[in-house]
C-alpha cells in the first residue's frame, strides 16, 4: 500500500489505530497480527485472536528507522512492516538542565 505521512491506519484484528509519522517512498505493507491495516473508514468490527499490546502515545519503528508509526488508540497485536517486526521506539535522552 502506498502510504503518506499523516495517514491514519486501523487494525482489523483489534481496536488499535495509528498515524504514519515516517515512511519510505514506495509501497509498504503494514500489518497487525498478520492482517493488513486499513483506513479507519474501511475497518469493520475487530475479529480474530491477537497477541502483544500496542500502547497509546508510543512510537513504533523498524530497526533502520525508515518506518515510524504513532499509536493513537490502544489495542492488541504485533505490528510488522513488509514482514519485519516493529518495536517501541526508545525516547531520546535529553541533556541535563542543572
Amino acid at each position: 500500500m502506498q502510504l503518506r505521512v499523516g495517514a491514519r491506519l486501523r487494525s482489523t484484528t483489534s481496536a488499535a489505530e495509528l498515524i504514519v509519522i515516517r515512511v519510505p517512498g514506495g509501497d509498504v505493507d503494514i500489518c497487525c497480527d498478520g492482517a493488513p491495516m486499513v483506513a479507519p473508514e474501511q475497518a469493520g468490527d475487530p475479529s480474530g485472536g491477537t497477541s502483544g499490546e500496542l500502547q497509546l502515545g508510543k512510537r513504533y519503528s523498524n530497526a533502520e528507522g525508515t518506518v515510524e508509526l504513532l499509536c493513537t488508540k490502544p489495542g492488541s497485536g504485533v505490528l510488522t512492516a513488509d514482514g519485519e517486526p516493529l518495536g517501541v521506539k526508545a525516547p531520546k535522552a535529553m541533556p541535563a538542565s542543572d
